[in-house]
């Protein structure tokens, strides 16, 4: 007899994509503030935002990695062709998105996906930083 057991994604691997949606919304809300017209490139991170959030609809773990390698390297490829227009900020989100299909044993903690958590945030001040 064979035995179904459902499988899901864990709470740390959805918080990781969560994590990518988050830097990109920073990433529009530093742009906005440092150039007090750029209504734009609000509503353009927040389209993006809501673009890089999109592997948390899916429930099974292949479904979720499939979706999270797929946006990583579409925001990759949208980067390079969309730098010109600022849009190279989007790069540093496609690292939680690679990160979060992997998991970890329940009893090892966490570093390596708060690492990246960190790394990402701070990788919009370093290029506000760069930029000033």
């Amino acid at each position: 007899m064979v035995e179904r057991v459902q499988l899901s994604t864990g709470n740390l691997q959805r918080a990781m994509v969560g994590v990518a949606a988050g830097y990109v919304l920073f990433a529009g809300l530093v742009s906005f503030v440092d150039e007090s017209d750029a209504w734009g490139f609000l509503v353009v991170f927040t389209l993006f935002a809501a673009a890089i959030a999109n592997p948390l609809v899916f429930r099974e773990p292949a479904a979720f990695t499939i979706a999270c390698v797929v946006t990583a390297v579409l925001v990759l490829i949208l980067g390079f062709f969309l730098a010109a227009a600022g849009l190279y900020l989007l790069w540093p989100s496609a690292l939680p998105l690679l990160l979060a299909p992997t998991p970890l044993p329940r009893l090892a903690p966490p570093w390596p996906h708060l690492a990246v958590g960190l790394l990402t945030a701070a990788a919009v001040l370093t290029f506000y930083a760069a930029a000033a």
